[in-house]
Formats: C-alpha cells, sequence, structure tokens
C-alpha cells in the first residue's frame, strides 16, 4: 500500500478529538482517507457492526507501515480496537461475523498472498491462515463489493461452524475456489473446480442450508438451466445436474432453504428444446427440491394464462405498454409469500445521436401467494434513463442486452436486506434524473412488513458537497452515511432513517 492511498482512515479515534454518539461519529483531523478499507461486518445477511482498518504512519522496519483495526457495532459504538505493523502493501478486503468469531480477509499486493484471520470480538486474533493467489483471482480480491452480493469474492458465514471463502479463478476458463475455515473443531476443507464440473459457467452462491452449498451457473452472463449442490461437510458435490420438470427447463435466480433442509427455488420457465439464452421464457417458476436436487412439488406461473390476469401484456412482451420485464431478485418472507422485483425497459432504436440502447422505466413487484398462485403486480415510478451499449453488443436477444446492461451498472436495482425473523425487507435502488439541467442521485427504498398491504416508500439523496462521499448498509430500516471533507479534514459518519 502505499502511503498516500492509506493515510489515516479514522485517525485519532482516541484520542477524544471526536464526538461519539449512538448513531453518529464525527472524526476531527483526518489529513487524507481511503473510503474502501471500511465496510459492514455481515451474519446471515445483517449488519452486526463495522470494521475500519487504516494507515497510522511509517513502521520502523523497512517497507512496513502501522495500521489500526477498529470493530464498531450496528450504532457506531466502538468495541475493540487493535495494532498492527504490516507490509506497505496490506489491505482488508472483507469481513464476516457468525455468532462466535469474526473472520477477515486480507490481501498483500505486492507479496500477491490472502491472509485469513479469526479474531474474537475483543479482536484478540485466534487463527491465521495464508495462500498464495494466482493471477486472475488477484484480480476478483481486488474489486470485492461493498454491499451484498451473490457472486465471488464473497466470505459466506455458517453459524457457529465457520466461514466459506469463495473466489473466481478465471484462468483456464472459469473456475471457482472455496476454503472452508471451521470454528467449531471440524475438519477444514479446500474445494476448486475440477472434472466433474461443468465447463464455461460462471458459479455464484444462491443460499446454503445446513449441509448443502447450493450453486446456481450463469452463461453469458445469463443464468443457466443448472444447480449444484455441495456438501459442506466433505466439500465434495452432492449433486449437479440440469433443473428439469414436465419436459421444461428451468432457470433459477433465487432459491432460500426451509427448516427441512430442503430448498424452495424461484426462476423462470422454458421449453426443455429451447435456448434459454436466446428464446423468451413462458413464465415464473416455483418449486422445491431435495438435499439431492430433486423436485418435490413445483408451480408454473404464465405469463399467457396467469399473468396476464393481473397486467397486460401484448404479443411482442410488452407490459401494459411500458416496456419489457427484467426480473433482478427475489424477497421471501415468514409467511411463505415470495416478492419478486425487476424493472421495466424498452429497446431503443439506433439513431445517429445514440447508438444501440435500453430505456431503463419503472421499478415492479411481483407478489407470490404462500400457494404459489400470482397475487399482485405493483409498479412503482422512477425518473426514466437510457443506457448506451459500448460497443456494438453481440446479441439483438432481449434477454441477452438486458444482462449485458446489468453486468455494466446500467439498471438501477442494487440489492436487498431481509431481517433475520423474515418479518421485514427492503429493496434498494437508484433513482436518477435530471432536473434543470442538474443530474442528482438518490437511492431509493421499497419496504414490506409482513401483515401490511402496502410497501413504504423512501429516497435518500446521493449527492453531497463532501470531498468524498458514501452510502452502506446498515441495520434494517437505516442506513450509513460516509462524508469526508478534504478542506475541514473532518469525516462524519451517521445512521440515517428511512421510511421503514
Amino acid at each position: 500500500m502505499q502511503t498516500k492511498t492509506r493515510l489515516l482512515l479514522l485517525v485519532f479515534l482516541l484520542l477524544n478529538l471526536f464526538t461519539l454518539n449512538a448513531q453518529k461519529l464525527t472524526f476531527d483531523d483526518v489529513t487524507e482517507v481511503r473510503l474502501e478499507d471500511m465496510g459492514p461486518v455481515f451474519q446471515n445477511n445483517q449488519v452486526k457492526g463495522y470494521f475500519a482498518f487504516y494507515y497510522i504512519d511509517k513502521a520502523a522496519e523497512k517497507k512496513k507501515s502501522n495500521y489500526k483495526l477498529v470493530l464498531l457495532d450496528e450504532n457506531l459504538n466502538k468495541i475493540a480496537e487493535k495494532k498492527l505493523v504490516e507490509s506497505d502493501d496490506f489491505s482488508l478486503s472483507m469481513a464476516s461475523y457468525n455468532g462466535k468469531n469474526l473472520f477477515m480477509v486480507f490481501h498483500n499486493a505486492n507479496k500477491s498472498l490472502l491472509e485469513f484471520r479469526q479474531y474474537d470480538l475483543k479482536l484478540n486474533q485466534l487463527s491465521v491462515e495464508t495462500r498464495e493467489l494466482e493471477y486472475a483471482e488477484s484480480y476478483f480480491i481486488s474489486y470485492p463489493y461493498s454491499g451484498i452480493q451473490q457472486v465471488p469474492p464473497q466470505i459466506v458465514s455458517l453459524d457457529e461452524k465457520g466461514f466459506l471463502f469463495y473466489n473466481f479463478d478465471g484462468q483456464g476458463g472459469v473456475k471457482y475456489k472455496i476454503q472452508y475455515f471451521p470454528t467449531n473443531g471440524a475438519k477444514a476443507w479446500k474445494r476448486e473446480t475440477g472434472e466433474k464440473d461443468r465447463k464455461g459457467l460462471l458459479p455464484s452462491v444462491l443460499c446454503q442450508s445446513d449441509k448443502i452449498l447450493l450453486h446456481n451457473f450463469t452463461e453469458w452472463s445469463t443464468p443457466s438451466k443448472y444447480l449444484q449442490g455441495i456438501n459442506l461437510e466433505t466439500g465434495r458435490i452432492a449433486f449437479d445436474k440440469e433443473m428439469t420438470v414436465e419436459n421444461r427447463s428451468i432457470q433459477v435466480f433465487h432459491a432460500y432453504p426451509d427448516t427441512a433442509g430442503n430448498f424452495v427455488v424461484v426462476g423462470q420457465y422454458y421449453e426443455k428444446t429451447d435456448n434459454i439464452l436466446s428464446s423468451e421464457s413462458l413464465g415464473l417458476f416455483v418449486g422445491k427440491i431435495d438435499a439431492k436436487g430433486v423436485f418435490m412439488s413445483h408451480k408454473f406461473i404464465s405469463w399467457a394464462n396467469d399473468v396476464t390476469k393481473k397486467v397486460a401484456i401484448d404479443e411482442k412482451g410488452m407490459i401494459e405498454g411500458k416496456g419489457h420485464l427484467f426480473l433482478r431478485d427475489a424477497a421471501h418472507t415468514k409467511d411463505g409469500r415470495l416478492y419478486l422485483v425487476g424493472e421495466l425497459y424498452e429497446h431503443m432504436k439506433p439513431t445517429l445521436r445514440k447508438k444501440r440502447a435500453i430505456r431503463v422505466k419503472d421499478f415492479v413487484v411481483l407478489e407470490i401467494a404462500p400457494d404459489w398462485t400470482l397475487q399482485d403486480f405493483k409498479f412503482f415510478d422512477k425518473a426514466e434513463h437510457d443506457y448506451e451499449f459500448v460497443g456494438i453488443p453481440l446479441s439483438h436477444n432481449l434477454e441477452k442486452l438486458a444482462n449485458n446492461a446489468r453486468m455494466n451498472g446500467g439498471f438501477d436495482y442494487q440489492y436487498f436486506l431481509q431481517t433475520e425473523q423474515q418479518d421485514a425487507f427492503t429493496f434498494f435502488y437508484l433513482i436518477r434524473e435530471t432536473i434543470n439541467q442538474v443530474y442528482t442521485k438518490k437511492l431509493g427504498t421499497l419496504s414490506m412488513h409482513v401483515g401490511d398491504s402496502k410497501f413504504e416508500t423512501d429516497a435518500v439523496s446521493l449527492d453531497s458537497k463532501a470531498t468524498m462521499h458514501r452510502v452502506m448498509p446498515a441495520k434494517a430500516g437505516h442506513l450509513l452515511i460516509i462524508d469526508y471533507y478534504r478542506k475541514t479534514k473532518t469525516l462524519d459518519m451517521r445512521i440515517e432513517k428511512f421510511n421503514y
């Protein structure tokens, strides 16, 4: 790490030069800042607190620096701190909590090494393990996402059993690496893409039960029709199969485990003979599979026969004349309901001023009842904007174009957070609009509580006069806002509530 990029993220944390109140921190003499060096600590997709890793000054040893590691709770109260002497190129990539230990992944860019460390809540180090990174794997670890993600690099928390670290290695085709770090005395294991794995498909974690880690795969950025289950005790493949039922191919994009160890899977369905990378889906699908990947029950929700009872869909797949539906994610609640979230978009014809583009339009939420029938189809207005493709897209297929735009930030949906009790959730999405020739951005929220009949909505401004500005996930109904002002050397952190 270069000194200029790691200087003093939270300087004078213990020198009483800041005010410390629940849900707000102000730091007064922050010379320089790198906001990537801090982030939320997750447990089961819940924000349990925040970590901060920052440069203090040069150490006496050559090519070494003094750092400080700080742990905050979900209300920004300090829990612990620890001084470290590490390489100049040392950084903290991500962290997670499993109800017992903290698991942190450090990256030494100069030596291309990863360090996996476990700490208790007082930041006493419990274990450390180091391994070398291959070139392609190093690229992925250098650009981790700061929010909720289903794709590597990521940490999967297994409650008190331990942690999985999951990363890509793109050498020789798309591959993944999984390493299990137990906290309960169980046997550690490692797994890499092998001969029994599907070639050329990009894997990502859907969810996990007590025994099985469930993968889906993407091809050309589009979810495929294959699922893979990995035994969490051994790291071996439990099943790897094409998802077909009643001569239909199923494209799964969301799943969650039930109390019996089975999985509810959600997606779209196609004729078995169709190429799902270039064909239009026939409708929505909800089903249940066991720990061997065998379907136990299922439900088809047809666009033509079921969805058209709620909204008008023309022969070209346009919904209410507004656009095509691009499904993004799903949330489930304890009463057995599913909420599928998507965005409407419209393919724009090329012009002299604009090459091929899509117009991103309204937000859409589909509610599926506990018996897996479509109950509601809701539209939420938001500002429209155009996404212009860079270069010439390789396909005219709308789904491929939409996935291309998604991968490059063309759509607005960001992520969702759900309570541990599964009694409430929030979808987060960007609102981009130009008012009086001034471009503005907001973070929109859609929140639903079990038993309520409508969504709570809000929009938090992302505009700021700060030198650096960042928004992070926080506890339910809140966001963490960070503003750094170089001129006054001030860093403000505050937890802001939204309608929830």
